[in-house]
């Protein structure tokens, strides 16, 4: 039996979530005790598949697809498999991109498409996300934001968003 869907169009409940940079709110994550990762780059198909069994095959989620005008569409689709995120992706790649539930959690891609959230209840957190924090740490980092150098503006804003939501890691 599916929970109880949020309207994806309803503003309200969404414009919550967002803070003035259209990146997810710490406010928001405080406020419905949210846990939340940054992994760099878009999902690949592993973490596609993980979060895609994390929701429940077969189950329904919201996707909301946002512009930096705030201008938005929104609807349910049916999750089949992995290739739902990741055609949802690559469908909308100038877009912020929030796909997920409020009573389990979401997934952001931001406009950039240089990192990802995944936020919710810290079990839905663990589960999307099977390594460990410092797993995440590592390939953000090392694998990722360390390719731009350390004194680029891409650097240093990748090094903003992982400590904007660092205090909201799930405890290793």
């Amino acid at each position: 039996m599916d929970t109880k869907h949020e309207d994806p169009n309803d503003a309200r409940l969404y414009n919550e979530l967002f803070d003035d940079f259209l990146e997810i709110s710490p406010n928001a994550l405080e406020f419905r005790d949210y846990k939340a990762l940054v992994i760099p780059n878009l999902l690949n198909p592993l973490e596609a598949e993980w979060l895609a069994e994390s929701f429940g095959i077969g189950k329904k989620i919201d996707v909301l697809i946002t512009d930096g005008n705030k201008k938005r569409i929104g609807y349910q689709t049916r999750i089949s498999k992995r290739d739902v995120f990741i055609q949802t992706i690559f469908e909308n790649p100038i877009y912020n991109l929030l796909v997920g539930k409020f009573d389990m959690g979401f997934f952001f891609k931001p406009d950039s498409n240089r990192f990802t959230i995944i936020f919710g209840k810290e079990s839905f957190v663990r589960d999307s996300w099977r390594g460990t924090v410092d797993t995440a740490r590592i390939l953000y980092f090392d694998y990722w934001a360390d390719d731009y150098g350390i004194d680029s503006a891409e650097y240093k804003d990748l090094l903003r968003v992982w400590k904007k939501y660092e205090p909201y890691f799930p405890k290793s």
